[in-house]
């Protein structure tokens, strides 16, 4: 079983600071290609700057039903290898 991270696309909601942040670099560590969203565009590129690697930024409003909507629609079943939300408010 193969349980390596690298290169697998994974998605971080709140990962422009504090845990979400902390994840994100641990991954990025394991050659993971993150993509970080958040609601604000210029967290998320210092955000980028700071974990470094293969990383991805789109925003997202996680109390507005068709952001998570459209956020999601963007990408392939079986696209994404994991989720995870970081996020304090949220309806994920």
């Amino acid at each position: 079983m193969n349980l390596s991270l690298a290169n697998q696309n994974i998605v971080l909601i709140g990962a422009s600071s504090g845990i979400g942040l902390a994840v994100a670099k641990l991954l990025a560590e394991q050659n993971a290609k993150l993509i970080i969203a958040s609601r604000t565009q210029a967290k998320l590129e210092a955000a980028a700057q700071e974990i470094g690697g293969e990383v991805t930024i789109r925003t997202i409003n996680t109390l507005d039903e068709a952001s998570i909507k459209t956020f999601f629609e963007a990408y392939q079943p079986g696209e994404i290898a994991h989720v995870s939300n970081f996020s304090v408010d949220s309806m994920c």
